[in-house]
């Protein structure tokens, strides 16, 4: 997903791809192949660092999924399953972090519902920069980050291999017919026990 929404990006004029950053070194060798002129990192942090004065952007991160010990182990110490590749909300809830210095107030926080296909949308009004040619879903979401309502999702869509659900901020609706309640595990399976 990351090669194609790279490729994505620059395809735009106004595009210069002057760093790559992944920890992956085989994604990173593919990408450098395409991007030549670009220097390569394993560590944001370091590039950010280094190319400060080169980079002219909003740094957005979030991960594909939560991570195993804070999912399956709470404060209590109960076991709650959930994490990546599931349909739990513990594989599909994630911090959005946002970077965009002299707009974003640091602190702020927002709790709409956003999903990535919304970042290539977002950017590209960030940017000035005409959105694709091709047709994409995503909404763009820079009115939140300011602090302003925007035009927030009322859903969104989630997937994972014949797995299917749209979730609201109180609801999830799955393809088997569930109407789970967010914060509620779902499956008795899943259940934390006692």
């Amino acid at each position: 997903m990351g090669a194609a929404d790279l490729a994505s990006i620059s395809s735009h004029d106004l595009v210069d791809v002057v760093g790559l950053c992944d920890v992956d070194s085989n994604a990173l060798a593919a990408a450098k192949k395409l991007y030549p002129n670009a220097k390569v990192y394993a560590d944001y942090r370091l590039m950010l660092k280094e190319m400060e004065s080169e980079i002219d952007a909003v740094i957005i991160s979030t991960p594909d999924h939560t991570h195993a010990p804070a999912s399956i182990y709470g404060e209590e110490k109960i076991e709650v399953l959930g994490g990546k590749m599931t349909m739990t909300d513990r594989g599909s809830r994630l911090p959005l972090i946002v970077k965009w210095p002299n707009k974003v107030k640091p602190g702020t926080r927002n709790d709409d519902l956003i999903e990535l296909a919304d970042f290539l949308p977002t950017l590209c009004e960030m940017a000035s920069a005409p959105l694709p040619k091709k047709s994409i879903r995503g909404r763009s979401f820079p009115p939140q980050l300011l602090g302003k309502k925007g035009n927030p999702k009322q859903w969104v869509h989630i997937e994972y291999r014949e797995n299917r659900q749209i979730r609201t901020k109180d609801w999830i609706y799955t393809n088997k017919d569930k109407l789970i309640k967010v914060n509620e595990i779902g499956e008795p399976k899943n259940n934390p026990e006692k």
